[in-house]
């Protein structure tokens, strides 16, 4: 390893330490469900470009800390201009229950048709 290797995922997650001594993998390395979980944390998919960036353990275990916690997620996180449900829909002030999670073929139509990458596991 040389002391040129950096978190390519420090750009977008800044507030998590990573040093040059930290272990790197390779996105490509993980299996497709997990690279996909990491990469949509990010605000990024699993592409010929993203498959070569390299995370430390730091990250890694942040972002799944992240995915766990959205799993656990009582309301919908899909934004307003993406829903099919409208705010009338709403009981109460808040947000709308979620009663599933977005999946990863699901994330990728809302990716092609919005324009915008929700994270794996978000509650709709």
């Amino acid at each position: 390893m040389t002391t040129e290797e950096v978190c390519s995922f420090h750009s977008f997650h800044s507030s998590v330490n990573c040093s040059s001594s930290d272990t790197f993998c390779l996105i490509e390395s993980f299996p497709s469900t997990e690279a996909s979980v990491v990469l949509t944390e990010s605000g990024l998919l699993y592409t010929k470009y993203t498959k070569s960036l390299k995370i430390c353990q730091n990250h890694l275990l942040k972002l799944h800390e992240k995915n766990r916690l959205r799993k656990k997620t009582k309301s919908c996180g899909i934004p307003l201009h993406i829903a099919a449900h409208s705010s009338s829909n709403q009981k109460r002030k808040g947000k709308l229950k979620a009663d599933r999670h977005l999946s990863l073929q699901q994330v990728e139509d809302i990716s092609r048709k919005f324009g915008t990458i929700l994270p794996v596991s978000t509650g709709m």
